[in-house]
């Protein structure tokens, strides 16, 4: 497994999909796009992490080879995090300016702050209706 290309067409392989399937399941718009990353007629993928996600594998691993593609799940096991969570880990990786990394600290906390007040506040209404429904 030497190119982008035969990665893409041997994990579509490995999970029973067409190509056309695949490019659905990536929101890609026509069949014809996979068949040309496959066939190596067009360069790297612009879609690569919709398509990693599609095939159920990291993007690195369907970009460089480089890692077992089976890894994830040793990863997701051993540190808790599942694999969209390393996806992102992996990018933010990447990231060189601190400034911008602490940009994305801040977004990412407040809409964790969101959800977790969107959640208590559901829990909230949830307990009073069911402490109305006993009396």
């Amino acid at each position: 497994m030497n190119t982008i290309g035969s990665r893409i067409a041997q994990r579509r392989n490995e999970l029973g999909l067409s190509q056309k399937e695949l490019a659905t399941a990536a929101g890609l718009k026509s069949s014809g796009a996979i068949g040309n990353y496959e066939s190596m007629q067009r360069g790297a993928p612009r879609n690569l992490l919709k398509l990693a996600k599609a095939l159920q594998v990291q993007a690195e691993w369907l970009e460089t080879g480089k890692g077992l593609k089976e890894l994830q799940k040793e990863r997701t096991t051993a540190s808790g995090l599942e694999p969209i969570d390393l996806e992102l880990l992996m990018q933010f990786h990447k990231i060189t300016h601190d400034s911008t990394k602490y940009k994305i600290i801040g977004y990412v906390e407040a809409i964790a702050e969101k959800q977790k007040n969107m959640s208590d506040h559901r829990l909230h209404a949830n307990t009073k209706k069911a402490a109305l429904n006993k009396g």
